[in-house]
């Protein structure tokens, strides 16, 4: 089991795109004994009416290792 807290700012806005920076804590990862783990990325999203999508990059620091990720959104009403 894996628990993830994270916060993003977004402060750059050009119409329905925002960027920033998102940072937070995961844990429950083998190769750290399942600990929390702090994390930082840079994100970008995209949202019009009820969906949404996010892309966050997170670089390679240390061993541990670089990614991309996607995430889809809809909002329920």
């Amino acid at each position: 089991t894996s628990w993830y807290a994270h916060a993003a700012w977004l402060p750059l806005q050009v119409g329905q795109f925002r960027a920033g920076v998102m940072a937070g804590t995961v844990s429950g990862y083998p190769a750290h004994d399942g600990r929390f783990t702090p994390v930082a990325a840079l994100m970008a999203t995209w949202e019009w009416q009820r969906i949404g999508v996010n892309l966050i990059g997170v670089p390679r620091v240390g061993d541990y290792d670089a990614f991309v990720a996607l995430q889809v959104k809809v909002r329920f009403r």
